[in-house]
């Protein structure tokens, strides 16, 4: 793992520390189907990127996602107003 640390605009540290790689075996593993539906969600948040990322997730599952960048965005949804 290696960190860049600065203490001016100029001097630059890299730290490196030594991760050692362990491996662990899986048994008997089955594959878990995700659940689905045709729910409408709501989904709020002020990041856009994990707006988009939950968007993309839940429509792909089949939700219908509505989507607010904050909550006066969020109530206008909810009331019917977007």
């Amino acid at each position: 793992m290696i960190w860049a640390v600065s203490d001016s605009f100029v001097n630059w540290k890299i730290l490196a520390s030594k991760i050692s790689k362990t491996t662990t075996s899986v048994e008997n593993a089955h594959e878990i189907e995700l659940p689905t539906g045709s729910e409408a969600i709501l989904i709020v948040d002020d990041e856009i990127d994990l707006l988009q990322l939950a968007d993309q997730y839940l429509s792909d599952q089949g939700y219908c996602t509505h989507l607010a960048e904050n909550t006066q965005q969020a109530l206008a949804i909810l009331n019917g107003d977007e």
